[in-house]
């Protein structure tokens, strides 16, 4: 039986290794990855290439495409929100098929003020403000993610010298619990999971410690007016945080992996692998395990160049 051949790429952040480990067990799939820098995919992956051409390289697609019909690679994740974007405007150039929202999504997703501005009409999108002069406010760039450039302003002192109103989204503070919601779409566009989770601790931006919970009925409905907005097609996620009501207010919506998607899946629903099954059209179910389920990570050591002993 011929396996299926997946590439991910950039292949060296938390996400890339959780779609490794989603899916190199598969006996039906071999995974590859591939980055323009290397990181820490060498120490991962059995199949990897780093040095290809950055995106913004008018080589890229070039190099890329040989890389995948080399490999024979069927489908490629996308593990980083630009280079999502750029995949997604260059679909049809691709010589594999993308796991990956259609160019429109992906632009709503990359652009904070787009994806506001989209559900402005909605109960769950925060208050958005022209400038910074409402107290405590939010900003956050536009483009960012892992919390990049985010800040608390309780005052018109701490805004920053250098604030570039047309770079940022300024938003009301949402002083509460902040939920991560992993989500599955199949390819009728139908909204398969709604996984939520709290992250109870991050490093670095990236949530590193986290419980799952049940979904609600207002998370499902925020997920379901979501879904009806954007087409996604396989795996995304979307964050939560309570405003001082008591109810949740949207973040951010990703049509990426999450590295801790992880704890979706020690609830038993691999959501790359259904990635995978969705993007060959075939039909798609959850079923969720029960239990209180709890994921803390720390940092790993791998090492290069150690000798060989004898004795």
């Amino acid at each position: 039986m011929k396996k299926t051949n997946v590439l991910i790429f950039p292949a060296g952040e938390i996400n890339s290794v959780e779609l490794h480990e989603a899916l190199s067990h598969q006996v039906n799939i071999a995974v590859y990855g591939a980055s323009s820098v290397d990181r820490h995919g060498p120490y991962v992956f059995e199949n990897y290439r780093t040095g290809l051409p950055f995106i913004s390289d008018s080589r890229f697609i070039e190099e890329f495409n040989a890389l995948l019909r080399e490999w024979k690679i069927d489908f490629v994740f996308p593990t980083h929100d630009t280079v999502t974007l750029f995949l997604a405007e260059h679909r049809d150039e691709l010589a594999a098929e993308l796991m990956a929202a259609s160019v429109e999504t992906a632009a709503v997703c990359r652009d904070k003020k787009k994806t506001y501005d989209l559900f402005a009409d909605c109960s769950f999108c925060p208050d958005i403000y022209n400038e910074p002069n409402q107290f405590p406010c939010f900003i956050k760039p536009r483009d960012g993610q892992g919390s990049k450039g985010a800040q608390l302003l309780n005052s018109a002192e701490d805004v920053p010298a250098d604030f570039c109103r047309e770079n940022y989204v300024i938003c009301e503070y949402l002083p509460g619990q902040e939920l991560t919601v992993d989500c599955l779409t199949d390819c009728h566009g139908v909204l398969k999971a709604a996984l939520p989770r709290i992250r109870r601790r991050t490093m670095a931006g990236v949530s590193v410690a986290g419980d799952a919970l049940q979904t609600t009925d207002e998370i499902e409905k925020i997920a379901e007016s979501i879904n009806s907005r954007l087409q996604f097609r396989g795996l995304w996620y979307f964050q939560l945080k309570q405003a001082a009501d008591g109810c949740y207010k949207l973040l951010e919506i990703s049509a990426r992996c999450a590295g801790t998607m992880c704890l979706s899946r020690a609830r038993g629903v691999n959501l790359p692998l259904l990635s995978v099954y969705v993007a060959m059209g075939k039909e798609v179910s959850v079923f969720e395990n029960p239990g209180d389920i709890r994921v803390d990570r720390t940092l790993i050591s791998r090492y290069s160049g150690v000798p060989e002993y004898n004795t």
